[in-house]
């Protein structure tokens, strides 16, 4: 029994004790009433009758009754404003997975962190404040998926990225880890995003990556934790998980290297959950 009631008062909680303390409260006031009365001097006589107990009775339950509308009232309201905003996350949730990566810049020794830079800007575990840094830059190219919004900004918080050689094994190992929470604005074309970042690390770090990345018959198994937010602020978090192989196009004039996955072995994603947030909160480069 003591169950069965906790398990009602769970269900109904917040609506069925307004009505009990209204009940209550009611009869409360009756009863004072009543005695207040009933120490009238006695010359004075108390004089009610059986309707007036009635209208009494009548406008408790006409309270009561008012009351429990609105609170269902409110409660469907409340319903109906998180169907709303459920709907509108669906529509203008964006969902998109790294399909390719091109790294560019790989004989600069290090760009000037000191000027304004409108790309993601990912540091490695390794360098601080008294390490003498390198960078590398590359450009990411997301592909949406179908039916779902292209990307507006996205936020990077962390990278890994394993490079190996056809033998199988792990020629480099890079950990990145983005210090700020700022969006860098997406470049939308027809069927896919593309978004820069920048890698701080260390000199050995580079020449570790570069070798391993100008080999023909490399891939790199990539780790990407980042947030995609759409131009109407919604916000989806997605890990991805990717391996993309290496297309034997380097430009070393330019100093560019692309890699990209291959059909047989698709990139995917883990989804982490959306929300709407607003937008004086969000920090764009």
């Amino acid at each position: 029994m003591i169950t069965y009631i906790k398990a009602f008062f769970k269900k109904h909680d917040f609506s069925v004790l307004i009505i009990i303390g209204v009940i209550i409260i009611s009869v409360f006031i009756a009863y004072i009433i009543y005695n207040i009365y009933n120490e009238l001097p006695d010359n004075k006589t108390l004089i009610y009758t059986s309707g007036d107990i009635l209208i009494y009775c009548g406008t408790v339950v006409t309270a009561a009754a008012t009351l429990f509308l609105g609170i269902i009232a409110n409660k469907q309201n409340r319903r109906l404003i998180a169907l709303e905003q459920n709907n509108f996350i669906a529509s203008y949730s964006s969902f998109a997975y790294i399909n390719k990566i091109s790294f560019k810049g790989i004989r600069q020794t290090a760009i000037n962190m000191s000027t304004n830079h409108e790309e993601q800007i990912l540091f490695s575990n390794s360098v601080n404040n008294d390490t003498n840094y390198n960078t590398i830059q590359f450009d990411c190219e997301l592909c949406p998926i179908e039916k779902f919004q292209h990307v507006s900004f996205i936020y990077v918080s962390n990278v890994r990225l394993f490079v190996s050689k056809s033998n199988n094994t792990i020629d480099c190992n890079i950990e990145l880890s983005n210090k700020k929470s700022e969006y860098s604005r997406v470049a939308i074309s027809n069927n896919s995003d593309v978004f820069s970042c920048t890698a701080v690390i260390t000199e050995n770090e580079k020449k570790e990556l570069i070798n391993s990345l100008q080999n023909n018959n490399s891939s790199i198994s990539l780790l990407m934790n980042y947030s995609l937010l759409s131009d109407k602020y919604v916000k989806s978090d997605f890990k991805c998980k990717a391996t993309l192989h290496n297309q034997h196009i380097s430009n070393t004039n330019n100093n560019i290297i692309c890699f990209k996955a291959q059909n047989d072995n698709a990139p995917f994603n883990f989804f982490y959950g959306n929300e709407i947030i607003q937008a004086d909160k969000v920090n764009i480069k």
